[in-house]
């Protein structure tokens, strides 16, 4: 018992370690924001998505030039719908069968495509 109590102690005080070590401010500034503008990393900025995307794109690139990443992969395949194998003129239903005991058991069945 007092293992388990001196264990679950550790990994508590480790998970307010890391939570520490996060560097998030734990008061907001005056406007309320946790970070102002001008203390946000620009690196992680991806409000303003087309720069984002421009920065994607030519990583994209140079990962292409330099053999990492095949230009096969990237290519979109034609989007096709694809064929479903029936009959001609049926589809598929339900038919409710009898079993032993009279119950009623539905099996999926063909049926012709018309409605009677």
């Amino acid at each position: 018992m007092q293992t388990q109590t001196v264990i679950l102690a550790a990994i508590l005080a480790c998970c307010l370690l890391a939570a520490n070590s996060l560097g998030m401010p734990t008061q907001p500034d005056e406007n309320g924001n946790p970070l102002s503008a001008d203390k946000r990393p620009k690196y992680m900025e991806t409000r303003d998505l087309s720069y984002f995307k421009e920065l994607l794109l030519v990583a994209l690139d140079e990962l292409i030039d330099d053999g990492i990443i095949n230009t096969s992969v990237l290519n979109k395949p034609e989007s096709k719908e694809p064929e479903v194998p029936t009959k001609r003129g049926e589809r598929l239903g339900l038919c409710f069968r009898r079993n032993q005991s009279g119950a009623f058991h539905a099996r999926p069945c063909w049926k012709e495509s018309g409605r009677r």
